[in-house]
């Protein structure tokens, strides 16, 4: 015997399920410029960048971690920097490469970067070379060498890609 479900008590279902949708959808806009990548971060005008700091939206970026700097090691007040680049090929010999500085503070980012020396891997340790995802905040616009502008994200949360 097959359940069947009440044309009416699916309409009602449907009623009050989907208006939930739409406000979601605008507190998540509100809140994330899903828009930005890490090539519009190093491409965009120091002024378009001050705009995202000041809106102080989230953005959600991927690329590799070039590499790890360790402030503080100590766990209470664990800190580092995670330089995460992107390339993209310009015709067939040259690469054109994103980069930004990545901010992790606190005590849950330090097993993921195997400060300490362990047997044990993290399952979500976070390399040199891993790909991953970043949420985070433009908090800052730092000069490269060369006068382009580096963007520093204060990272929320990471992810390794797989």
């Amino acid at each position: 015997m097959k359940a069947r479900i009440s044309p009416i008590l699916l309409l009602i279902l449907v009623i009050t399920v989907f208006p939930i949708f739409p406000q979601q959808l605008e507190t998540f806009d509100r809140l994330v410029d899903f828009s930005i990548t890490l090539k519009d971060l190093n491409l965009l005008s120091e002024a378009r960048l001050k705009e995202i700091i000041n809106d102080k939206k989230l953005v959600i970026i991927n690329g590799s971690v070039a590499s790890i700097l360790i402030i503080n090691k100590e766990e209470n007040n664990f800190a580092a920097e995670l330089e995460l680049i992107q390339g993209e090929w310009e015709g067939i010999e040259e690469v054109k490469i994103f980069r930004c500085i990545v901010r992790l503070n606190g005590a849950h980012f330090a097993p993921r970067l195997q400060v300490h020396r362990s047997r044990e891997k993290h399952p979500d340790a976070i390399e040199l070379n891993s790909s991953i995802l970043v949420v985070g905040k433009l908090v800052e616009i730092k000069n490269q060498p060369n006068e382009s502008p580096l963007p520093v994200l204060e990272g929320i949360y990471i992810r390794q890609i797989r």
